[in-house]
This record gives C-alpha cells, structure tokens and sequence, in this order.
C-alpha cells in the first residue's frame, strides 16, 4: 500500500522561467517520494483507550504499544537480551543493577536517562493514577505499599545514576521472574510532557490518531537501534471481528492479518502468505458453580471429551487439548487428562442443568469451541447450555459464580511456568476457578523461588499434576496463530507472548 500524494501546485506569480522550472522539478521529485512512502498495515480489536501506559488494562493495545516504546531487556527469539540496557543482572537475590546504553535518544533527540525509568515506574504506581496493571510492580520494594497510599513514593526501592546510566531496583522478595517482566511492553519506557504530548523510546513515534478509525505512526529517526534501510509508516485500523479483517486483508486494506480463524486454515496454509505461530499460553475449561464442590461431576465433564476429535478441529498438532499449552521444556513430565466414555457414563447427571460460559472476545473459534463441546457431552447425557457474551459482563458473571464452566484464557506476561499457574493461586485476582489451596500454594511458592532449571521444571510438573487430578480444569492445549502477511514484506517479529516487534519491517529487496 502507498501514500497518497497530496502536492498543492500553486502558481509563481513573481519568478522568472528558469525558477519556475526548477520549482516544478523540485516539487515532482517530493511527490515522487512521498507518494513512494511505504505504509504498513495491520489491526487492533479495539482502539486503545489511552496512550498512557497506567490506563492500559489488557494486551489488546500491546500491538501499538510496543512499536512506540520500548524497555531495558527484550524477549525475542526465546532469548533475553538487551534493549535500552546494555545488560541486567542479579547482584544479589532482591537486587538487580542495569546500565543503559550510550547516547540513548528520545523522539525529539534529547537525552534518554536513567532517571526517565525512575518516573516510568512512579506513574505506574502513582496512587493518583489508580493502574489497573500497577500489581506487575508490586515486588519492587515498597511499590505495593505507595500504590495503596500507606507510603511517599520517594519511598520507593529504586536508585539511579544519570552520569552512570546506572539502575538499581530493590525487590521486597526474591523474584528469578523479573528480569523477563523488564522486557514487558508496559515496563517500557515512555515520557509524556502532557496526557496529548509524549515522546517515543521505540522505533516509531505517532503521526495520526483518528478516533474510531486508526493511528498512524512514523519513523523515529532517534531510534538508537536505527537500520540503513528506511522503515515504512504504519497503520493501525479498529477492526472488532477477524471475519471482517480478513476481507479487509483480501482487499489488500491490510498487509497482515494477525488472527485467521481456524474454520479458513486448510484454504490458506498452502500460500505464500500463511504462517504460524506458536504461543505460551495456559487456556483452560474452569469450574465453578454447582461443578465447584462436585469432584465426580467434574471427573465426568472431563472424560466426556474426545480430545484426539478437539484437537483435529483447530487443525492443530500435538500435545492435544487435555495437556497443557506450555511448551514441554517448562516440565520435568507431562500430565494430561484422558478420554474415559464408559466411566463416564456410569455417573448420573440426570436433572441437572449446567451453564457454560465463554467471551466474544475470542470470536468464531471460541464459538465453535462451544458447540463441539455442548454435542460431545450432550452423548453423555449431560446438559450444558453454551452462551457467548462481551468480555466485561463475561468476567462479572464468572466472578459472582453464576455459571457452572466456563472458557478463560491465560497469556502469560512473561515465557515462565510460574507466570500462568500462579494465576490459580488463593490470594490472584485472576483465580477464577476459585482455588484455595495451601498445599497449591506452596508448590507454587517453591517455583516462584527456584533458580535451577531442573527444579523449576520439577515443581512445574507438580502444580499441574495438582490441577487435573483433582479435575479443577480442562486444559485446551498449546496455541497457535494462524496469521496472513503480504509477501512482499519481511522482518516482522512475533515472539511466544504475542509481542509484536517491527524494528526491523520493511519491503523485501
């Protein structure tokens, strides 16, 4: 896709013909340019609700975020490395130094300083700024306690030192995870004058922003990490359905489409523009509701599934759903639930009605998730009414126990074992299947604190062992993302937590 180019030929009232000539070469020469931009396009489900990184909630903005600002470490290529920081390590158990990179930028080429991510942090955890992800914080020394008021936010453990590059942040507890959370798009470093007046870290910077249409975003031409080739523009349209995308994208309105729904894979796995890929995520059938306290029930519900069958209809590959989506070297063994149809069938279930409950956030393949499942059990004689709702009314009606299962996804925030399982601790707002378990929370605990790989593969193994012989959830297995990208195009990045990286996008020689 090409700009428009939009010259405004006016007459030269006062110049003589050799000027005028030289005018009118000079001006085509800029059109040529500027019709030439490249733009690059994709979408979001939504339009961001505010470019202030304390006001975001979810990862639906994550896509634009991540292009605008960027952190001290990066997650790509299942690696950990440097970004603004030339490196971060532990000093001690709850003490991690990083040192910046030398002649760091801002989009308006002032200096970036490590006292900028100090200010970072305290606008996340400005209790005036009340963020709705200020918990990812809360293991710096003091933040929890500033976030609720209780102490001054000159309290909090970080230190930096601007003629060093030099950061050191204080953790309250031991934490081995928190390197990974430095790469996380809302612990990138952005700098705002005003809530409409920002600069960008990353390798673009914001041209445009049409409400209830798209953003356009430009070149950073400070980006420290600058290529020899010229980056395109980028266009973020709000699209709400991935059907309605898709024909966007076959109209060429789009140069990548980030979710295909699974129905339309065997069409468009053999071209050119069809890839895959895959994510850590922990996506589960939970239960509540009459299903909480009835561990037989349960046990029925989950070996109702034929889950060879599940799994061919997102023509996914193996593990299947009954074992969980994380990637095998995160555990020291595997555990699955398993089809049992004549077991099942000898517990009664009969006059009892159960509501099962998913988001239209995950759209027609969730919706057909739904209907598998309510015929596969309903040869068991059980009944189960399938509804799809708005993702808000979705989250209130689980939380107040309304429904008796339900469809939850995790995306972990960081590529850990203990970033989805402790979302099923007593104390996580996220525990929404209820769980209160101290022999589970401290199995988790033990992970939280491991440093050596083959214990936090050990106790990995055991909270998940935990989860399905107790029938608490069915995992639905390991995520893929099906995805179309325009062939002319290269160098966009997606790692396994769904963090979209175009540093390096651009059209292919």
């Amino acid at each position: 896709m090409k700009e428009l180019a939009t010259c405004n030929f006016k007459p030269l009232l006062k110049s003589n013909l050799k000027n005028k000539i030289c005018f009118f070469v000079l001006l085509l020469i800029g059109c040529k340019i500027f019709a030439d931009t490249p733009v690059f396009t994709f979408h979001v489900s939504q339009e961001p609700i505010s470019i202030e990184p304390w006001k975001q909630k979810g990862s639906g903005s994550q896509y634009f975020y991540s292009q605008l600002f960027v952190g001290l470490m990066r997650y790509q290529d299942k690696k950990l490395q440097g970004d603004l920081a030339e490196k971060c390590i532990f000093k001690k158990p709850k003490l991690i130094e990083c040192v910046l990179k030398k002649n760091l930028k801002w989009s308006d080429g002032s200096k970036l300083l490590a006292s900028d991510f100090l200010i970072h942090v305290q606008n996340m955890i400005n209790p005036k700024n009340r963020s709705p992800k200020a918990d990812m914080f809360f293991n710096i020394k003091n933040a929890k306690d500033i976030f609720e008021g209780k102490l001054d936010i000159s309290k909090l453990g970080l230190k930096v030192d601007d003629p060093k590059g030099k950061i050191e942040i204080e953790l309250a507890n031991p934490d081995p995870d928190f390197l990974y959370s430095l790469s996380h798009p809302l612990l990138a470093l952005a700098k705002f004058k005003s809530a409409k007046e920002f600069l960008s870290s990353g390798p673009y910077k914001l041209k445009e922003w049409k409400s209830n249409d798209s953003i356009i975003l430009e070149p950073n031409g400070h980006f420290q990490f600058e290529k020899a080739f010229q980056r395109p523009n980028l266009q973020i349209k709000f699209i709400p359905e991935d059907t309605i995308a898709l024909q966007h994208y076959e109209k060429n309105n789009l140069s990548f489409l980030r979710r295909l729904p699974s129905l339309l894979i065997p069409k468009y796995q053999t071209k050119p523009d069809f890839f895959q890929t895959e994510q850590i995520r922990f996506d589960y059938i939970g239960f509540i509701g009459k299903l909480k306290d009835n561990k037989t029930l349960r046990k029925k519900i989950s070996e109702s599934i034929n889950y060879e069958d599940f799994n061919k209809l997102y023509h996914a590959s193996k593990p299947r759903p009954g074992c969980p989506g994380l990637p095998d070297d995160l555990m020291d063994q595997k555990y699955c639930l398993d089809t049992n149809p004549s077991e099942a069938k000898k517990i009664d279930s009969s006059g009892l009605k159960f509501k099962y409950l998913s988001s239209k956030q995950g759209g027609d393949d969730h919706k057909k998730t739904s209907e598998w499942l309510q015929e596969q059990w309903k040869k068991m004689d059980l009944n189960v009414q399938i509804e799809q709702i708005d993702n808000n009314v979705f989250i209130t009606e689980v939380e107040s126990n309304k429904v008796d299962l339900f469809r939850k996804g995790i995306a972990p925030e960081r590529p850990t074992c203990l970033a989805a399982l402790e979302s099923f601790q007593s104390s996580n707002p996220e525990n929404y299947i209820q769980l209160k378990s101290k022999s589970y929370d401290d199995i988790v605990n033990k992970l939280a604190l491991a440093t050596k790989n083959e214990d936090k593969k050990k106790y990995c193994s055991q909270a998940i062992k935990f989860l399905l012989e107790d029938y608490l959830l069915i995992p639905t297995g390991p995520i893929h993302f099906s995805m179309l990208l325009k062939p002319q195009w290269q160098g966009l990045k997606l790692n396994e937590l769904n963090q979209l990286d175009l540093r390096d996008l651009r059209l292919k020689n």
